[in-house]
């Protein structure tokens, strides 16, 4: 009688999961009944790290089809074939090796895949705290006549991305480039919170990059060629590189000026090139592009 006991179980188990699911399931659905509160067609700005936002909702949801997957998968694969056993008489031992060989392939997997899954979690984290940072030190100057848009949508020859914070006012338009980036220990001759910039190249405690200023100049492009093909403007784009919480010590001049979040304001500020239609026309278009945020997402 103890040779049929794995059936029960693996019944058991089936009917719970199905069970559970579906009360999860309609659970979710209930609570998205009723009408949103505004319409379809009225649209919000987007906030500081949008794009990250939603990517996090979405990790957060596979995260949660991972947790369900990790537990059922592994636990199915090991079940089914010891259900097999009371037809395999003499060879037992041989479909348990199967079933746990199956069991720990599975389990491994899962969990690679949420080792993944956590991995671009903070990441992603990580970036929204940098252009919330950001964010907060590009507000004042919301009272000295200047618009500030923020993770703009923009569309490549070969894929769409963001730009993370458009600034426009009198003394001109300028494109921020966001860069969040930890801190890693270095020994006692180290210094483990200074970046220092040549004019071409970022160089790390332990490491050396191009690439942050190199999609500062790509957004500087993009963004000029947008207000050129919307207005027929030919305006001139200030690319800034912003890197939270570290001291950038600057060694050469580029096109593109990096600096943390303590200094935007003051690279900003400055004498007067643009004029207040100039600056009207562009911040409708910024606005156009930005109001993207719906009640109903």
């Amino acid at each position: 009688m103890s040779s049929f006991l794995p059936v029960p179980i693996a019944l058991g188990f089936i009917l719970n999961t199905i069970a559970f699911t579906g009360a999860v399931v309609f659970y979710a659905k209930r609570l998205r009944r009723g009408r949103p509160p505004r319409g379809e067609d009225e649209k919000l700005l987007r906030g500081p790290g949008e794009h990250l936002q939603e990517q996090l909702m979405e990790l957060d949801q596979q995260m949660t089809e991972q947790w369900f997957l990790g537990i059922v998968i592994p636990v199915f694969i090991l079940l089914i074939p010891l259900t097999l056993l009371p037809q395999m008489r003499g060879r037992e031992s041989t479909v348990m090796i199967l079933a746990c060989a199956g069991f720990v392939v599975s389990f491994v997997l899962r969990l690679r895949r949420v080792r993944g899954i956590f991995k671009q979690t903070a990441q992603y984290r990580l970036g929204l705290l940098g252009e919330r940072a950001v964010a907060a030190a590009l507000q004042p100057l919301l009272a000295r006549g200047y618009h500030v848009f923020h993770d703009m949508p923009a569309h490549g020859a070969q894929k769409a991305f963001n730009l993370d914070h458009v600034v426009v006012g009198p003394s001109g338009l300028f494109v921020v480039e966001t860069k969040a980036r930890r801190k890693i220990h270095q020994d006692a001759s180290g210094a483990d919170h200074v970046v220092q910039f040549d004019g071409r190249s970022l160089h790390w405690p332990r490491s050396e990059s191009r690439e942050e200023v190199e999609q500062a100049e790509r957004n500087a492009v993009w963004l000029r060629d947008f207000v050129h093909k919307r207005l027929g403007l030919a305006v001139q784009v200030v690319p800034l590189l912003v890197i939270p919480g570290w001291y950038v010590k600057r060694t050469g001049t580029g096109a593109v000026i990096p600096m943390n979040e303590k200094q935007v304001e003051k690279a900003i500020l400055g004498r007067t090139v643009l004029d207040e239609k100039t600056v009207d026309q562009i911040k409708r278009q910024l606005d156009t592009e930005c109001r993207t945020v719906s009640f109903g997402s």
